[in-house]
């Protein structure tokens, strides 16, 4: 059985609520299920979560408390966002995971690896769609 993590709280989502009345779309529902138990699933493995690249620039997330929730702020802010991840500290080797939003349990656009990388191999034992 698939350990699912509790999503967190997202600032964004509140904010578009009071300010526009807008509330998030069981898409987007299960997109933040999805990202927030990818992101677990990575530190679980030994990676951190650097970094979100969102086309112009990268804002470095690897001090923050909660990487999760840090991350999480700005990829539902976005239309594409790269979440970039290191293995073992924030001076390791870095990756990219392209995410792109509207796309349900299909979310994870993209990733690149190094073939029979510890990265590849971790990405390729998660599965979206046990989370959607």
């Amino acid at each position: 059985m698939t350990k699912t993590v509790a999503v967190p709280v997202l600032d964004h989502d509140k904010y578009m609520l009071s300010r526009f009345k807008q509330t998030v779309s069981t898409n987007g529902i299960i997109e933040r299920r999805i990202v927030a138990n990818l992101c677990a699933h990575l530190i679980e493995n030994g990676f951190i979560l650097w970094g979100v690249d969102d086309g112009e620039a990268v804002t470095e997330i690897h001090k923050e408390k909660n990487q999760t929730k840090a991350a999480m702020e700005l990829i539902f802010n976005l239309d594409d966002a790269v979440l970039i991840v290191a293995e073992g500290n924030s001076t390791g080797e870095r990756t990219g995971i392209n995410l792109t939003l509207g796309e349900g349990f299909e979310i994870v656009s993209d990733y690149s690896y190094i073939r029979d990388s510890k990265f590849m191999h971790v990405m390729d034992a998660f599965d979206a769609e046990d989370f959607a």
